[in-house]
């Protein structure tokens, strides 16, 4: 019997997302392995006030799909986001926000959460990820989670999965 998943993920972003978003961004122990803009944090701000509440889910899907992840509760814990690249596959990020819940297996449900709609709902042939290679924790995530290591580009290791290593996967699970 499968165990009560501890993350989910969610769609339409709230305000108070955005907020938890902004202080995730300006902690130095999160923001340190992100691959986003510098000022990410003021965007967001900016953002917010302009947006109103109801146009917030449209314009963080302007580019690509995002979701945000959530606890048991709907509580907004992390956010992940699938980018469009060329011949049919995505780019994946995840983040969990929540410096005090690292360690508890929630990046992991993230991951699989995010696998499951990249290669069942968007029928993607092939899911990216790029890390730093300072980030051992999120390098250990994605290899336990079937990604292989491809190459690297600069400060990143580069991750792979296919559809076909994602369905296999899934069938001896």
């Amino acid at each position: 019997m499968e165990k009560t998943p501890s993350v989910f993920l969610r769609r339409e972003i709230m305000p108070e997302d955005c907020e938890n978003m902004i202080r995730w961004l300006e902690n130095e122990h999160v923001s340190r392995y992100l691959n986003e803009s510098a000022d990410l944090a003021g965007e967001m701000r900016d953002l917010l006030a302009r947006t109103p509440e109801d146009m917030l889910t449209f314009q963080f899907n302007r580019s690509g799909s995002f979701y945000l992840v959530c606890d048991r509760r709907d509580a907004s814990i992390g956010y992940a986001r699938l980018a469009p690249l060329s011949g049919n596959r995505l780019e994946a990020v995840y983040v969990i926000g929540e410096e005090d819940l690292w360690g508890r297996g929630m990046g992991r449900q993230a991951l699989q959460r995010i696998m499951s709609v990249a290669f069942l709902e968007k029928r993607a042939d092939a899911l990216l990820a790029r890390i730093r290679l300072e980030n051992l924790r999120s390098l250990h995530l994605a290899e336990s989670c079937g990604m292989r290591q491809i190459g690297t580009l600069g400060r990143m290791a580069v991750f792979e999965m296919t559809a076909g290593q994602y369905l296999k996967r899934r069938s001896t699970s």
